[in-house]
C-alpha cells in the first residue's frame, strides 16, 4: 500500500516496453499513425484528441496499443511522444476487495453555492456583451462550472481509487496517457457487468485536458454506451482497427 496509485491500479506499458519484450506488429501502419496524429491534437484543441479504438477482438486492441507504446519508447514516433508514458488501467486491482453489498458506484457532484436569482436577473437586465458574460462567469462561478478533482465526493472505494489514480498523474513531470480497454465500463451503462459510473468525473477532466487516454471497446459497445453522451464522445476520435490492406495501403 506504500506504492503509488499508478502502480497499484495500473500497468506501466512504457516501462515494460523499455525492457524490449514487445515485438513489432506488422500490417497496422495506418491505424498506428492515426493514433499518433490524434494524441498530438492535444497541443492544438480540446476535442477529438483521445483515440477510441473500435474492434471486436479485445486482444487485437491490446496488440495495437502495445505497438504504439513500443514505437514511442524506440523513438519511432514524432516528438514529444517519445517522452510520454502509457499506463493501462488495471480493472482487477480497481475492483479488488470491494464490499459485495454495494450494487453501483457513482460520483456525486459536490454542493456549490448558486447565484442569487434576483441579482443574476439584474445583471442581465441591460445589454449583454461577451465581456459582461465573462465577468458574470468569474463572479458567480469562480471555480468554474465543474469543481476541481480534489473536491469531488467519492463515497465508494472504487471511485476513490480512480480519483487517486488521476491525482497521481499531477505529480509526474512526464505526460501520461491512460489506456482503458473496455472503456464503456466506466460510463455506467452496463451495471450487470461493471457497476461503476465515472462519466461525471471523466467529462470535466477531458474537457480541461487534465488527462489524456486511449479508449477501446467494440463498435456495439461504443454505440450503446458512449456515442450518445456528447460530453464524452466529442473528446474521443473513433478509430476502427483494420489491417493496412483493408484500408487501401499499397
Amino acid at each position: 500500500m506504500d506504492s503509488s496509485p499508478l502502480e497499484r491500479y495500473g500497468h506501466n506499458l512504457t516501462h515494460i516496453a523499455r525492457q524490449g519484450v514487445f515485438s513489432p506488429l506488422v500490417g497496422y501502419e495506418i491505424c498506428v499513425s492515426r493514433i499518433f496524429e490524434t494524441l498530438l491534437r492535444r497541443e492544438k484543441t480540446n476535442s477529438k484528441y483521445n483515440p477510441l479504438l473500435l474492434d471486436l477482438d479485445g486482444m487485437q486492441r491490446w496488440r495495437v496499443v502495445i505497438e504504439v507504446v513500443r514505437r514511442m519508447t524506440e523513438g519511432e514516433a514524432s516528438n514529444p511522444l517519445s517522452t510520454w508514458q502509457v499506463i493501462a488501467l488495471n480493472y482487477e486491482a480497481l475492483f479488488a476487495n470491494i464490499p459485495t453489498s454495494r450494487s453501483s458506484y457513482s460520483f456525486v457532484l459536490p454542493e456549490q453555492s448558486s447565484p442569487d436569482e434576483s441579482q443574476w436577473e439584474a445583471d442581465l437586465a441591460g445589454p449583454v456583451s461577451e465581456d459582461i458574460l465573462e465577468q458574470m462567469f468569474v463572479k458567480y462561478c469562480p471555480g468554474g462550472w465543474w469543481p476541481s478533482l480534489e473536491k469531488w465526493n467519492t463515497p465508494d472505494v472504487v471511485l476513490s481509487r480512480l480519483q487517486a489514480l488521476f491525482l497521481a498523474v499531477r505529480q509526474l513531470e512526464e505526460q501520461v496517457v491512460f489506456f482503458i480497454n473496455d472503456f464503456h465500463r466506466l460510463i455506467g451503462r452496463e451495471w450487470e457487468h461493471s457497476p461503476i459510473d465515472a462519466s461525471n468525473l471523466l467529462k470535466p477532466l477531458l474537457a480541461r485536458r487534465e488527462i489524456q487516454l486511449i479508449g477501446a471497446c467494440t463498435p456495439t459497445q461504443y454505440q450503446h454506451s458512449i456515442e450518445g453522451d456528447a460530453a464524452i464522445s466529442r473528446r474521443m476520435q473513433e478509430i476502427y482497427l483494420r489491417p493496412d490492406e483493408e484500408l487501401g495501403k499499397a
